[in-house]
């Protein structure tokens, strides 16, 4: 059974004729110019209706997505949302940060009736001239470009059905290259209303396959008008990383951004921001010379003794350059202090790198020794990674979509017996089961698997969390580039959040340290994940997991580079599995355009 929400968006994709079983009618160009924009007025007065009034989101939870189809049903009563939910009714003006996106045709959906709306994200790789084409990434310094978003249509011409691409009023893509260069990995949303703004920060990329079939966590925050600008702290750091990432070739386009920028930050009160923002920038050695921070793991050592000050937890320090917070083990109900970490991508895991975040995650800006030793840090840190038995109840093809496995080298590397230790099977939480056909269309496979086959949905939230009660989301992943090691600077933008609760509370536990908990996207409890079932090459899987020949040979063509769409005649060269995994069929060819 379908959500009320889903069931209307399925509706709504059927009027805009992405359901290709339904007859197209022929429409002159002035009729496919008025529809651009705008839905009728009976389902943008059910889309309003759905969506979360301003004043809901206090900034003292975290919340999960919405899985489509799942069993049971997610509700918003169990901190589960749509992307379509979080958008403010009556919503003006709104900012959003991805590193991929799905076409307009979704975004329209999921943004109906918002009247200005910029997306910023890297570029596309054919605008490259120094990129890491691995990532299809355009360059990754200079200026941003900015295009005016397009939606894909149908027209009859002499008797032939042919594409149309017509702009979108007062909406547009922005080809963010941070001037200090890196990848924007951010994922943010704002969303401006005469009543407030609504912040988003999460995990997730602005893609509807990953919404509604992938596991998130979030972090929400309404704040609302004041009779003057009030960006101290949060704000402050928040309105300086859009401006960072938007610095534009032209004049016009930067005078454009700049106005939409001023228009959703203005006379807003952060005054009641209940998080300390995390940022990471890359920055030459230059640029920090002059004072600009790098952020990354240095930033996080101080939102958490931030965070641990405002709660009671901890005595500032007023020396910022070598904090010394350190929960006492008291706070953590007598229970040794282990740092839990979740993430789509971990790579080449060092003990130095795992202290380092340990320290950060306890409000010590100390950078760990080059000296450090695997039993440093087996008690002290725990990896959350998918076992093969947990991979094998999980959307396999998702779960390489949106992971970036751990290269087996660098798992063999580490001795059994701290890796046992140190890695812990990431069981999802909560256990929902989902059918995910959807994404085998892309293959032509879907109508080999049964709607019988139920999966849990693959895990992209990131996460860090300790048993003292201080929690990290966002879009890092618990890797070098996005954290950056020792005294280098990350190699990507990115951005979340730390909040922080005791875990006793009048002597009591305290009910917001266990909602957090019970909220994470994988249980933190799990048993010892042995290394070679911590997901370090796919080839133990293809055997074992329900698709058993299917994913066999999904893997061999991508492997072989010989990926045929289901819709194409000839083969073509297989981009990145994540890339081919696209919302529709439209995505490819709108990119293309």
């Amino acid at each position: 059974m379908f959500s009320p929400m889903e069931d209307l968006l399925h509706r709504l994709e059927s009027r805009h004729g992405r359901c290709k079983k339904k007859k197209k009618e022929t429409k002159s160009s002035s009729e496919q110019q008025q529809s651009v924009k705008k839905i009728s007025c009976t389902d943008a007065a059910l889309i309003q209706s759905r969506r979360i009034p301003f004043g809901n989101f206090q900034g003292d939870q975290i919340y999960r997505n919405r899985i489509a189809n799942a069993e049971p049903a997610e509700l918003a009563e169990s901190g589960h949302y749509s992307i379509e939910e979080l958008v403010l009714p009556n919503c003006t003006s709104a900012l959003c940060t991805t590193f991929s996106a799905g076409n307009p045709a979704w975004l329209q959906q999921v943004f109906a009736n918002v009247d200005r709306l910029l997306v910023m994200k890297p570029p596309p790789k054919s605008m490259s001239d120094n990129t890491n084409t691995s990532l299809g990434l355009g360059p990754t310094i200079g200026n941003a470009k900015v295009s005016q978003m397009e939606r894909r249509s149908q027209e009859m011409t002499a008797g032939t059905e042919k594409s149309v691409f017509l702009p979108i009023t007062d909406w547009f893509w922005v080809q963010a290259r941070p001037n200090t260069g890196g990848c924007l990995h951010a994922k943010v949303m704002l969303f401006r209303s005469s009543l407030g703004l609504r912040v988003v920060i999460c995990g997730g990329n602005l893609r509807r396959w990953q919404w509604m079939q992938h596991r998130d966590c979030f972090f929400v925050q309404d704040f609302p008008v004041a009779d003057r600008d009030d960006r101290v702290g949060f704000g402050d750091e928040l309105f300086a990383f859009f401006t960072q990432v938007t610095r534009c070739e032209t004049i016009s386009d930067q005078n454009m951004v700049t106005a939409r920028i001023n228009e959703v930050f203005d006379k807003v009160d952060f005054s009641a921001a209940r998080a300390k923002l995390v940022i990471s920038f890359p920055r030459t050695k230059t640029e920090t010379e002059t004072g600009l921070s790098a952020g990354g793991w240095k930033h996080l050592s101080i939102a958490v003794h931030d965070a641990l000050v405002a709660s009671g937890m901890g005595e500032r320090d007023e020396n910022i350059d070598s904090q010394n917070s350190q929960p006492t083990e008291n706070m953590a109900g007598g229970l040794p202090n282990i740092v839990y970490s979740n993430s789509g991508s971990m790579g080449n895991i060092q003990p130095d790198f795992l202290l380092q975040m340990y320290q950060a995650m306890n409000g010590k800006q100390e950078p760990a020794p080059r000296s450090t030793t695997w039993e440093d840090v087996v008690q002290r840190v725990r990896c959350m990674w998918p076992s093969i038995a947990t991979a094998c109840k999980t959307d396999l093809l998702g779960l390489k979509g949106c992971s970036r496995h751990i290269p087996r080298c660098s798992l063999n590397d580490i001795k059994r017996c701290y890796r046992n230790i140190i890695f812990r099977d990431a069981i999802p939480n909560p256990q929902t089961l989902a059918t995910f056909q959807e994404p085998w269309k892309r293959f032509g496979m879907a109508e080999e698997l049964s709607d019988e086959k139920r999966f849990h949905p693959a895990t992209h939230g990131k996460f860090l969390w300790n048993d003292v009660g201080v929690l990290y989301v966002g879009s890092h992943n618990f890797s070098k580039a996005a954290w950056g090691l020792h005294n280098a600077s990350p190699k990507n933008v990115e951005v979340g959040i730390v909040i922080a609760t005791p875990r006793m509370l009048n002597g009591r536990p305290n009910p917001t340290y266990e909602l957090w908990k019970d909220r994470l996207p994988c249980k933190l409890n799990a048993e010892s994940s042995p290394y070679y079932a911590a997901y370090a090459g796919l080839p133990d899987l293809i055997n074992q997991h329900p698709y058993g020949g299917l994913w066999k040979r999904v893997y061999e063509n991508v492997a072989n580079k010989s990926f045929v769409p289901s819709e194409a005649g000839t083969s073509c060269p297989s981009p990145a599995l994540g890339d081919m995994l696209c919302d529709s069929s439209d995505d490819e060819e709108y990119w293309q355009h």
